[in-house]
């Protein structure tokens, strides 16, 4: 019985570190967005005129940051697949990777997990 009440408290503990995680990584992310003095403005551009609009080092940081959202998605993809990632968070961040998906495609973003972008194309 202590060593099932054990494994439950360090299963628990670890769903709370993981959570705890993307929490810290998202809340990084949007502060390092917020006080970029360039990316906002590249994304307006991108929005509102498309990604030929950019030129090579605008379309580069697009490129990257992109990158850094398709990893960090494919880690909350991989957690809900061990049980750290709860259905409703791994719904939400589906829907999200939706609104990316074509942008990862025209920057020909690649990735070797072939669920998770499965997941990201099935219909809702």
């Amino acid at each position: 019985m202590l060593v099932s009440v054990q494994i439950h408290q360090a299963t628990r503990q670890a769903e709370a570190a993981a959570h705890q995680g993307r929490v810290n990584e998202v809340d990084l992310s949007l502060q390092q967005y917020a006080l970029d003095s360039d990316l906002p403005a590249i994304y307006v551009k991108l929005q509102q005129s498309g990604l030929d609009s950019l030129d090579a080092t605008e379309r580069e940081r697009v490129r990257a940051w992109e990158l850094a959202r398709l990893v960090r998605m494919q880690g909350q993809h991989f957690q809900h697949e061990q049980g750290f990632l709860d259905d409703t968070s791994y719904r939400d961040m589906l829907d999200n990777a939706r609104r990316y998906v074509d942008l990862w495609d025209s920057l020909q973003l690649g990735t070797e997990d072939h669920a998770f972008i499965q997941a990201v194309r099935r219909p809702r």
